[in-house]
C-alpha cells in the first residue's frame, strides 16, 4: 500500500530516521526510567540502505522505479566492459 495516500516518497520521506536511546545508569538494584544525571543517550541513523529498504516497503510505485534504475545502472555497466 502506498504510504498516507501518496505513490511517492517526499523529501521528509528520504531524510534518514534517528533513534534515541536513553541509558540511565543507576546504582545495582535500582530500576528507574527517570533520567540521572551521567546517564548515556545513543543515537542510531538510518543507513542509506535501510532507507532504500523503507521506501520501496512503503511505496509500491518507487520500487518499480528503483528496480528500473538499478537494471539501467547494470545495462550501462555491461556497456563499458
Amino acid at each position: 500500500m502506498e504510504k498516507d495516500g501518496r505513490f511517492w516518497p517526499t523529501d521528509v520521506d528520504l531524510r534518514p530516521r534517528v533513534t534515541r536511546f536513553h541509558v540511565p545508569r543507576s546504582p545495582i538494584g535500582v530500576s528507574s526510567d527517570e533520567y540521572i544525571p551521567g546517564s548515556t543517550t545513543f543515537e542510531i541513523t538510518e543507513s542509506t540502505y535501510q532507507i532504500e529498504d523503507r521506501l520501496r516497503e512503503q511505496f509500491p510505485l518507487y520500487k518499480i522505479a528503483s528496480w528500473g534504475r538499478e537494471l539501467l545502472h547494470l545495462s550501462g555497466k555491461q556497456n563499458e566492459v
